[in-house]
């Protein structure tokens, strides 16, 4: 599972419009693209029955806090591919998620979405305790780091599968060892959004991997600079601190590594001195990150190609805005300086109403003159999302760009093909014997069925046997109330095992069991050929 809190972006509404805009989000029965997105919703702690009643109760308790200016917390929470939870497990994992952030009493809406290939759940949560009126903050306001203790409790009691990364691990006697303390501190959400939507290395990443090992292994301050310098980074103190300059961004020396403050150093390198850089700044020539160069190369290549024409088209009409705007401006200093002189024989009383109108003549013609020149030309987004650009040439190259992750070098990935034995009638219970054995007996059913879907792909059944299977003969599939539920539960897991996700995973298996095979081979071959014990 992931956890992510959503941060507020827009500071001039007021807290009645955000919520009652996030509300109505949350509850929308379909997507902006027409899609249907809503698969269930309920409410928690709430004084009266209707959804309306419910929004403004909401807003009057978050009224109440003069000092917070939103109060309402916007978390989500979503599930791996093929993972379908049923609303008995959806309301559970909202109240125990609420009761381990402290917010057990806490005003709550939520809402299940199903209109992207991972369904999720977005919560709102009124931080304002309504017996105090206080605003209640978790874990000290570390509230993260308690919600991803909190998904990997829920992963452990629901069965869900977790995340390679994850911050938490089940330990044993129940308790939970934290995997966030490591050497370096993990790439901050700004970086990482921007690897992920342009698939290029941020600046932490780029300093992480040129410098760490030069300001680590340094043993004068000019040792350190010189070879910072020659891989185009530079280390300058900031404060009682230090920052390390890659181009024009500047992050902080621990960032790259929690050894690398400012008082560390100087215990290991001596008094601090200042390096002898050049005055420009090189800025360093965007670098894939790996999974892009080793399985995206070309595509990559010509996005940056058509990103960096987008940068320059951009700058050549901010620039042209900025000329035009301070042409406009010394027009005006001229034209007001004569205005002054005109009117100030008549008095300060007239000279400060035509001063007032003319500043009000100004402000429209500048609003005019910007008008003027973004009609003239407006770019396109410069930071276009990769994902979104490899989607114009096919979604099966988007998609593996979301499972780059799992992609290793020289992995062959083939598009699905059976081999025709679907006339016969799978055995289901033999395969939810062994998807039980390998995923255990505390998953959850979607990812048993799911398992299944894959096992029933490999030996050759189609896409229409494996939805009727689960269909007919899942238990799981049972839960679901209605006949388009079931088959919508259905639909989804072939959807996922059946497709680029599904090709991905068996690649992997492929791989993986011709190196067991490989394996093998060698072992009995060394057996073969190993002497023979002596006997006496």
């Amino acid at each position: 599972m992931i956890v992510k809190k959503m941060k507020r972006t827009n500071f001039s509404k007021s807290k009645t419009v955000m919520i009652s805009e996030l509300v109505d989000y949350i509850f929308a029965t379909h997507d902006d693209h027409g899609k249907e997105k809503l698969a269930h919703s309920g409410t928690l702690n709430f004084l009266t029955t209707t959804r309306a009643a419910q929004k403004n109760e909401m807003i009057a308790l978050a009224e109440e806090s003069v000092q917070s200016k939103m109060p309402v917390a916007h978390w989500v929470l979503s599930w791996k591919d093929g993972e379908q939870p049923t609303p008995e497990k959806v309301d559970f994992a909202v109240q125990y998620f609420l009761q381990l952030m402290e917010w057990k009493e806490h005003q709550a809406f939520y809402a299940v979405h199903k209109n992207t290939d991972n369904l999720h759940v977005h919560i709102l949560v009124n931080r304002v305790n309504p017996d105090t009126l206080k605003v209640h903050r978790p874990n000290r306001g570390f509230d993260i780091d308690r919600a991803h203790l909190a998904i990997a409790k829920l992963e452990r009691i629901q069965g869900w599968a977790s995340e390679e990364n994850s911050v938490y691990e089940p330990a044993q006697f129940g308790n939970y060892l934290s995997l966030s303390k490591r050497d370096y501190p993990k790439l901050c959400p700004q970086a990482a959004d921007l690897e992920n939507a342009t698939g290029e290395k941020s600046a932490q990443h780029i300093a992480r991997e040129r410098g760490l090992d030069i300001i680590k292994n340094a043993t004068s301050w000019r040792e350190l600079h010189t070879r910072l310098e020659s891989v185009g980074l530079r280390f300058e103190k900031k404060g009682s601190g230090a920052l390390v300059w890659v181009g024009d961004a500047a992050l902080k020396a621990s960032s790259v590594d929690r050894t690398f403050s400012m008082p560390k150093l100087v215990m290991k390198l001596g008094e601090f001195e200042e390096g002898d850089y050049p005055k420009e700044k090189t800025l360093p020539k965007p670098e894939p990150i790996t999974e892009a160069e080793t399985i995206f190369k070309d595509e990559w290549q010509e996005y940056q190609q058509e990103q960096a024409a987008e940068k320059k088209k951009r700058a050549l009409i901010l620039n042209r805005k900025k000329d035009a705007l301070q042409r406009w401006e010394d027009e005006q200093k001229a034209r007001q300086h004569g205005a002054h002189r005109k009117l100030s024989r008549y008095g300060l009383p007239i000279m400060n109403i035509g001063r007032h109108f003319l500043k009000e003549q100004q402000a429209q013609e500048k609003r005019k003159i910007r008008q003027v020149v973004e009609s003239q030309g407006r770019p396109c987004i410069e930071t276009q999302s990769f994902r979104s650009w490899l989607s114009r040439n096919g979604s099966r190259k988007s998609i593996l760009w979301r499972q780059r992750k799992r992609l290793l070098p020289g992995l062959h990935i083939e598009k699905f093909t059976f081999t025709g034995t679907s006339d016969f009638r799978p055995y289901y219970e033999g395969y939810l014997q062994k998807a039980q054995k390998k995923l255990g007996e505390n998953a959850d059913g979607s990812r048993i069925d799911a398992e299944i879907a894959l096992r029933m792909r490999l030996d050759g059944y189609d896409v229409n046997t494996s939805i009727n299977t689960i269909l007919n003969e899942s238990k799981w599939a049972e839960q679901r109330t209605t006949r388009e539920a079931k088959l919508e539960y259905a639909s989804r897991i072939a959807r996922v095992s059946f497709g680029t996700r599904g090709d991905v995973t068996i690649a992997k298996m492929k791989t993986e069991e011709e190196r067991r095979k490989r394996s093998t081979s060698r072992k009995e071959e060394s057996e073969d050929y190993a002497p023979s014990p002596r006997i006496r």
